[in-house]
């Protein structure tokens, strides 16, 4: 367990710092292991529809883990 610790602190951090590079606020993704799953909670501050900075962070995200599908 303690690997996917190691790299779910990997990549919070990866994913922070292109949060503060985009200035998107580096407090809306949450990350947390529930059962060898990492699950990330982004935060929605609008009552009707989503957050652009929502969409912004899934974009880094899928930019991020994107490449490596294709290895």
């Amino acid at each position: 367990m303690e690997k996917n610790i190691g790299d779910v602190d990997f990549f919070k951090q990866v994913v922070k710092r292109l949060c503060k590079k985009n200035n998107i606020s580096p407090q809306k993704p949450k990350f947390e292991i529930i059962e060898n799953v990492m699950v990330i909670s982004i935060k929605n501050h609008l009552k009707d529809g989503v957050d652009l900075d929502c969409f912004n962070i899934l974009n880094l995200i899928y930019r991020t883990i994107g490449p490596l599908e294709e290895s």
